[in-house]
């Protein structure tokens, strides 16, 4: 295990709050060693211990460090070095603790007059993660919770290792980490998350995860993203924000089930275009979209096709529910 020596510079990085909502802990500040986690990582990852404690208390990942994840298509969508920015931002859009994403800041931290500036966040306690346990422990809303997160924010990397698991009462609960790889700077097809072969997002939407859905207001979002970190995520990055959180509302108004949401943006196969993929190539679509924004201010052309597409389809609902799935299962599986 190799061990490196860091301290903070000008920000401080005291008092941080984990996403299980346990006390806030101070992280160490003196010439105290950061160690790689035991869990393996493609990636530069270094835990830092707790004021006067060896007690991991913070995860700090360097944008020098990085190594983009994924295959092929996906890549792209990623330029290395960014994923600090996109895990801060993720965090800035869950300040509320809906679905518990630890506290996250941009830090710099120095060691011998080398400056490394980086991703600092709560380190989560944890029994494991998913892949330890059956996906039945988990509660319906916790999982619900996290799957709507990941549409909006459209996660290209939620895999079992980065949902961490908790015990509290002899209840479990996931905690995500890892957001590095979401809000991508084009909105492509995405590799399959973990829950989406779970039971829990095949079940309607609960009443609290839709409530949060239909409350979510993605243009403030995109203005809170831009006033934060400027020029450092990209336009695209947050038209896929906004997106993936209409795309959220339009299927909660359907009362369409998560995993039907989900399989408009996400495939086993990300290499070829998916649903949502195809919408936005489709030349009929893109020439309605055109006249919309020709006369209408129009913030996020793909959000506007989605709505254009899938809220048509809501005159069916008051006909019967059941079109409303099978219309976007012949979308899904249908070529150009």
């Amino acid at each position: 295990m190799s061990t490196l020596v860091w301290r903070s510079t000008a920000e401080s990085y005291n008092g941080l709050k984990a996403g299980t909502g346990q006390t806030a802990t101070n992280v160490a500040d003196s010439w105290d060693s950061m160690q790689r986690p035991r869990r393996e990582s493609t990636s530069g990852v270094y835990l830092l211990p707790a004021l006067n404690s060896r007690e991991p208390a913070a995860v700090f990942k360097p944008k020098d460090e990085e190594i983009c994840r994924g295959s092929g298509r996906v890549l792209a969508d990623f330029a290395r070095g960014s994923g600090a920015v996109r895990e801060v931002a993720a965090y800035e859009l869950d300040r509320e603790g809906f679905v518990g994403v630890s506290e996250t800041r941009m830090v710099k931290l120095s060691a011998g007059g080398l400056v490394k500036e980086g991703m600092l966040q709560a380190f989560v306690e944890n029994v494991g993660d998913s892949e330890d346990y059956g996906p039945s422990l988990f509660g319906v809303e916790n999982v619900q919770r996290i799957a709507s997160f990941d549409i909006r924010i459209m996660n290209a990397d939620r895999h079992a290792g980065n949902l961490l698991v908790s015990k509290t009462d002899g209840e479990y609960k996931l905690h995500p980490i890892d957001h590095g790889l979401s809000m991508p700077d084009n909105v492509r097809t995405l590799p399959w998350p973990v829950w989406m072969d779970w039971e829990q997002v095949k079940q309607p939407m609960t009443a609290d995860v839709k409530e949060h859905i239909m409350n979510l207001d993605p243009h403030s979002d995109a203005k809170l993203l831009r006033s934060k970190f400027g020029n450092a995520i990209s336009d695209g990055a947050v038209d896929a924000l906004i997106c993936g959180t209409v795309l959220l509302q339009v299927g909660a108004s359907l009362g369409l089930s998560l995993f039907d949401v989900g399989k408009m943006i996400f495939s086993v196969d990300a290499e070829t275009p998916g649903f949502m993929e195809r919408l936005l190539t489709n030349p009929v679509v893109n020439h309605l979209a055109d006249v919309l924004e020709q006369n209408f201010q129009v913030e996020s052309r793909c959000s506007t096709i989605v709505e254009l597409t899938l809220e048509s389809s809501s005159l069916l609902a008051e006909i019967d529910a059941n079109k409303v799935h099978d219309l976007v299962a012949q979308i899904h599986f249908k070529g150009n």
